[in-house]
């Protein structure tokens, strides 16, 4: 079964009051708009071309 890996930054999260990892797809989607500022993505889901690689290997380990 392939997995779904989310790095985040504990640092970001704190400073945005989030206080738990995001376990749905829903939590995750309000946590990234908290996280949004003008400087900060608080959000980025890679396509397969641009950086799928970094978690394709992680899927078949």
């Amino acid at each position: 079964e392939p997995s779904t890996v989310l790095f985040y930054r504990t640092d970001l999260f704190e400073q945005a009051g989030i206080t738990k990892v995001p376990t749905t797809w829903d939590e995750l989607i309000e946590a990234g708009k908290k996280l949004t500022t003008n400087e900060i993505f608080g959000l980025s889901i890679p396509d397969f071309p641009s950086m799928g690689w970094c978690t394709w290997g992680m899927q078949y380990a």
